[in-house]
């Protein structure tokens, strides 16, 4: 039974209690795992004796002061990405231009490394990590296909990007795909489009675990048979397989993660009354914009900030391995409308239709119609 006390117990009861010291009395109510099973159990029951209570207000409080003092640098974060995938080089720079400075705030410098499956295996960048002292790991979009099975997860507090995880405890944030989906197809309907096509490569298809397929088909099925048309799924660089899906189904509007198919499609000589609009989930004002392309946003900047602060909630309640169960935290995208350099005609065309300036990527279906 817990002894009565005159005062709210401390931490230095518990030490003087127990033999040992506040500071590892500090680590065991903070769940670190290194410490001996023996001392943690003799810790908890010395708290149980003194009756000792978390008080949340004063943890608020000592996380405001902390706050509002000048950061001193605590560590570095290591940001990994894949080379095959530094192609997508536009959505990095939006990610690290967030990372940084966010990082920066809370004491943290962001270090980008690159892994290469044939000339750097996973345990050999556990390795350099720990001699950088490094312990806060970000896997940005690494796909499961990537032999992780030597990396040693209980040095880190690890975080992915990616749906497809590297390991199946391994805690996410990603974008939601599922709800981007049916933003895309609740505002090309909007705008009338009523064929709308979904094209995905096999590389986008794994990194978004098929949400994206998943939200078009469920959300299709409730249109008449003759406008559903059937998802692609080919290589970007077939532009053959991805001109003979167009001629035979003619969609009048394509949703897609294929940050290369505007200008794919730009080369195409289509057999087709009309070009289809496309919107990208994946979208990215340095490549759409120039192409005038609607889409979603996934906002890598926010979700960039997000991980940060997940690494970062790892790092200081020492959490170096990977919970017992699976979190994910999914960000919601936000549409983004098509440049408003269009064509006089096309200009023409939405004033006499009377649509409004949010439907401005529908402008050529509105013309051809």
């Amino acid at each position: 039974m817990p002894a009565k006390q005159d005062h709210h117990a401390t931490l230095r009861d518990i030490a003087k209690h127990c033999g040992v010291s506040p500071t590892t009395v500090c680590r065991v109510l903070q769940g670190h795992p290194q410490v001996a099973a023996t001392t943690r159990e003799k810790v908890q029951a010395a708290a149980a004796a003194v009756g000792y209570r978390l008080n949340p207000m004063v943890g608020a409080w000592m996380s405001h002061v902390r706050n509002r003092r000048t950061q001193r640098y605590t560590g570095t974060i290591a940001w990994v990405v894949e080379a095959a995938l530094r192609r997508f080089a536009p959505r990095l720079q939006r990610t690290m231009s967030a990372a940084i400075p966010h990082a920066a705030r809370l004491g943290y410098a962001v270090e980008t490394f690159v892994f290469e499956e044939h000339g750097r295996k996973a345990a050999r960048l556990g390795e350099i990590l720990r001699s950088r002292g490094i312990h806060g790991v970000v896997l940005d979009n690494l796909s499961s296909t990537l032999d992780f099975s030597e990396f040693p997860w209980d040095s880190f507090a690890c975080v992915g990007t990616s749906l497809d995880r590297l390991h199946p405890r391994l805690p996410v944030v990603a974008p939601d795909f599922h709800q981007a989906t049916r933003l895309a197809l609740a505002r090309l309907s909007a705008a009338g489009h009523r064929r709308i096509g979904l094209y995905e490569t096999p590389l986008t298809a794994m990194l978004t675990d098929l949400l994206s397929r998943d939200a078009f088909l469920a959300s299709r099925s409730t249109y008449p048979k003759r406008d559903c048309i059937p998802p692609l799924e080919c290589p970007d660089s077939d532009a053959r397989c991805i001109q003979d899906w167009i001629e035979t189904h003619q969609p009048d509007a394509i949703l897609s993660n294929s940050t290369l198919l505007p200008a794919t499609l730009a080369k195409l000589r289509l057999k087709t009354t009309r070009r289809p609009v496309i919107a990208c989930l994946n979208w990215n004002p340095k490549v759409h914009r120039q192409h005038h392309v609607c889409g979603v946003d996934y906002l890598p900047e926010t979700l960039a900030r997000v991980t940060i602060d997940m690494v970062e909630a790892r790092l200081r309640h020492h959490f170096h391995s990977l919970p017992e169960e699976r979190r994910t935290i999914l960000i919601e995208g936000e549409w983004r409308e098509a440049s408003s350099a269009g064509t006089t005609a096309a200009r023409g065309a939405r004033a006499r239709s009377g649509r409004s300036a949010s439907r401005v990527c529908s402008s050529r279906a509105g013309r051809h119609s």
